[in-house]
């Protein structure tokens, strides 16, 4: 594989306190049980979305020096958000959480074009 399309679209995740495995939706949500004990909800900082986005180029071109990413940024919108903003979500905080994320995400695709490192 010499090119690669990623999508960045979320920084809203949970998180296994025990071994820190990320999961997209809370457990319970599709599948699973969700224990407030075992799991936490963690909305990703801007550092934290380029330093794991710089560690998985840098695994993939261990494998391929060549290898080549076209970035885009998600266009979809929330319809759920666990950010603590909401009781239950209101569409305004639902726009409040799309405009941080978007943010966030954009920057960093911003960011990585600026270093001409794609």
């Amino acid at each position: 594989m010499d090119v690669f399309i990623f999508t960045m679209g979320l920084t809203e995740a949970w998180i296994d306190k025990r071994n820190g495995r990320v999961y997209p939706t809370a457990p319970g949500t599709i599948a699973g049980s969700f224990d407030p004990k075992i799991h936490a909800f963690h909305n990703f900082s801007y550092n934290e979305i380029y330093d794991d986005f710089l560690e998985f180029l840098e695994l993939v071109r261990n494998w391929n020096p060549g290898f080549r990413v076209i970035l885009t940024v998600s266009p979809v919108p929330l319809t759920a958000t666990a950010s603590g903003r909401s009781r239950p979500c209101r569409n305004d905080l639902l726009q409040i959480a799309f405009a941080k994320r978007r943010g966030c995400i954009g920057t960093a695709a911003k960011f990585y074009r600026l270093l001409s490192i794609l």
